[in-house]
This record gives structure tokens, sequence and C-alpha cells, in this order.
């Protein structure tokens, strides 16, 4: 996933409202701006918003989720998801979103694990994501922070 995917919805929303649109310190912003603050987006800014634009996005995640999706992955889990009562869970096989919660299409021999109690974990996961998270492209696309 590239930040103009990740960042999609945002971007819109933001060249919407403002003038100038620009990235500082990995987040999105916007600006009607004074006039040297706009030249130097125009000029300066501008080739490295359209790198950051194409660059991978990256996934900040705790060493407890990163560990957690580790196991979880070599376990046989492909994805994971948040369902609309804000809970995470686990899944072998692709879900698709249905209700208020994502569902395997055989769901008689699909592998889940509701991580009720983990739920605190992965704040990045939305119930209004379109589609579930592949945990493989979380753990190739990660930077794990410290734990305090």
């Amino acid at each position: 996933m590239r930040n103009v995917d990740k960042y999609k919805d945002e971007l819109i929303k933001m060249a919407n409202k403002y003038s100038y649109v620009y990235v500082s310190n990995e987040k999105v912003e916007g600006c009607g701006g004074s006039e040297q603050f706009i030249k130097f987006i125009r000029n300066e800014a501008s080739k490295g918003f359209i790198e950051w634009l194409y660059k991978d996005y990256k996934f900040e995640l705790s060493k407890v989720e990163y560990e957690l999706l580790r196991y979880l992955y070599k376990k046989g889990f492909s994805y994971i998801a948040r369902d609309e009562y804000n809970y995470v869970h686990a899944y072998d096989s692709h879900p698709s979103k249905i209700d208020c919660y994502w569902r395997t299409t055989d769901d008689d021999h699909a592998d889940l694990i509701n991580l009720y109690k983990l739920s605190c974990l992965f704040q990045f996961l939305k119930w209004s994501d379109e589609e579930p998270t592949s945990i493989e492209e979380l753990l190739e696309n990660c930077e794990v922070k410290d734990d305090d």
C-alpha cells in the first residue's frame, strides 16, 4: 500500500478545504497560507510531496502488536480486521464485510480468532476500512516503536 492509497480520503478532504495540501512529519496538512509559504509549497515541497505520495506506507506497530502479528501469521492467519463493535479479529482466509462484522465465505471451515481483550491494540484498523488488512503486508511494511 502506498501513502496515496492510505491517505486518499484525507487528501481529497484537505484539497476541498484548503488551497494547498502538503506533508509535514508524515502528516497530511493543508493551508490557505502566506505568500512566502505558498511559494515554498509550489516550488520546493511539491517534488517531495509527489515522492511521498508514491512511497510505501509504513504502519507503526508497538512491539506487542508486532510480536502478536508474527505469532498469528506463523499459525496460519492472513488477515486482521475490526468489526463495527470495535473488536479485532484475525482470519485464515480473506473475509468480506457483512452487516456489522467480517465473515469468510466458508465460515464452517475457517479459522477465526477473536481478539476482544486485545482490541485496544491496532488502533489503525477501522470498521470503515473497505478491505481487511493483510498480516503479511503489515509485517513487511511496518516500523516497530518502543513500548513505553
